[in-house]
């Protein structure tokens, strides 16, 4: 089971994996102009901690978005599919909460980009 402090890192850890990991473009928090499609980019929504009256201590559950851009909506899916087997062969803890999908077209895409948003509680044994 992973720290907190390390959460970030262990996702990224999980997702570019060479022999479980999606094998596309993955970054933290936001897809930079001119980056390829696909990509997965993932985000920590918030984080529960268990608390005292003294203090925060684990476990900590923490939500995190994985947003799955491609160019058709099934790989966008089958994408999303990736990263439930990247996180399930991880030591992470992880149960999927909700898929969302999308479509969008921003000024940096010059096609449409199809967008699946699989929202996920990951567990951290320590701080």
């Amino acid at each position: 089971m992973t720290a907190y402090s390390e959460l970030v890192e262990d996702i990224y850890d999980a997702l570019i994996n060479g022999s479980s990991g999606v094998g596309v473009s993955v970054s933290a928090d936001i897809r930079q102009r001119g980056d390829v499609i696909p990509a997965v980019v993932f985000t920590m929504d918030g984080a529960d901690f268990t608390r005292t009256t003294t203090s925060s201590e684990a476990p900590v559950h923490a939500r995190v978005r994985f947003d799955c851009l491609h160019d058709s909506r099934l790989e966008a899916d089958n994408l999303a599919e990736d990263v439930l087997s990247a996180l399930d062969a991880s030591n992470l803890v992880a149960g999927r909460e909700s898929d969302d999908h999308d479509l969008f077209s921003r000024g940096a895409d010059v096609e449409p980009v199809y967008l699946t948003s699989s929202s996920y509680v990951i567990t951290c044994g320590t701080l």
